[in-house]
């Protein structure tokens, strides 16, 4: 924010009428609450944004990751790409949906990207090591951390002229390691509930049907039917595609887990091409065929752990798979990991 923290207490007052001691106090509340997670400058657009007044009105430009908190919209953020994560499909009360993410670092902290729908489509564009410049996004906390997310007013820039991002952390103030450590090798037994992404290896025991449904082939919104057609609420009558989620079991000696695959992990994990698996979508013996196939085979997944509310348990969300990794090369790297100092995990 290019504002001073004295500057945005003065603006706060100006709008307000409020004593700068009064002010003062609701910032060191507010810092207090949030401990470890916003610096004062933080607390105090978290302030100013309760009270309706909108300091980045008269601040234009880029946030420092460090002053970004949860609960500030138009934001703005420049900064270096550290990692990039798959694109995944989701179905929720709404319909379908689709969600990516990145790893964006400045000189200050390290923070979570978030694209949803439409704006996936923007991580096509994005690699690692690239300079990006977020613009109208908001903020918002998970699992204790602060994450910027985008929506479809929300601009994403690619090595924009005369931007330079020198020196990114690899650790920031709010408890970030390198993006390599984002996902960190757990047994089944020990994933836990503030788990965020974690790495699985084990073996499939358990596997259900999958369940198919008719999206929009133009924008994989959920097409619905219409007398005797389908229809996109954006795009009117269509002849839909089709899309997939697939639910397993997996057990690595410790504990099994439920783990959900959509779309194309469960076209890998079914040794699949997509558009081979949605053919099989109208036989019974192709799909009882997968299934039977499937099962006792090694599968090494990075999931983000999921809280399932009505059956109160955790579960996976797949990212990535790996069908039958080598298991040699597995215990080398368990091996190594026994060996090697222990590490705080990432979570974000």
């Amino acid at each position: 924010m290019k504002l001073s923290f004295d500057e945005m207490v003065m603006k706060i007052k100006e709008k307000t009428g409020l004593s700068d001691e009064l002010i003062l106090n609701r910032v060191h509340k507010k810092s207090e609450e949030l401990v470890g997670l916003v610096s004062k400058e933080g607390a105090a657009h978290i302030i100013a944004n309760e009270l309706g007044v909108d300091l980045l009105q008269d601040a234009q430009g880029p946030c420092l990751i460090k002053d970004i908190a949860a609960g500030m919209r138009s934001v703005e953020v420049v900064g270096k790409v550290q990692a990039i994560y798959d694109v995944i499909d989701f179905q929720s009360q709404k319909g379908p949906g689709k969600v990516g993410s990145f790893l964006l670092a400045d000189k200050t902290g390290v923070i979570r990207t978030t694209c949803w729908n439409a704006k996936t489509d923007d991580l096509k564009r994005v690699k690692v090591g690239d300079v990006v410049a977020v613009k109208n996004t908001y903020a918002r906390e998970n699992n204790g951390r602060v994450e910027v997310h985008l929506n479809d007013r929300s601009v994403l820039e690619v090595n924009p002229e005369g931007v330079i991002v020198e020196s990114p952390v690899s650790t920031s103030p709010q408890g970030f390691q390198s993006a390599s450590s984002l996902a960190v090798r757990k047994r089944i037994a020990d994933i836990a509930s503030d788990d965020l992404f974690v790495e699985v290896v084990g073996t499939v025991v358990q596997v259900f049907d999958p369940h198919f449904f008719e999206i929009c082939p133009q924008c994989n919104k959920r097409a619905r039917p219409r007398q005797e057609t389908f229809a996109c609420d954006e795009h009117g009558t269509v002849a839909p595609a089709y899309s997939c989620v697939l639910n397993l079991v997996l057990d690595d000696g410790s504990d099994n887990i439920r783990a959900v695959f959509f779309r194309e992990q469960a076209a890998v994990v079914l040794g699949k091409s997509v558009d081979d698996l949605m053919l099989t979508r109208a036989s019974r013996d192709a799909l009882d065929a997968l299934k039977g196939e499937l099962m006792g085979h090694m599968l090494k997944v990075t999931s983000k752990v999921s809280q399932n509310q009505m059956f109160n348990r955790l579960e996976l969300v797949v990212r990535s798979v790996v069908r039958d990794p080598d298991p040699d090369e597995e215990l080398r790297l368990l091996q190594g990991r026994k060996q090697a100092p222990e590490t705080t995990s990432l979570q974000i």
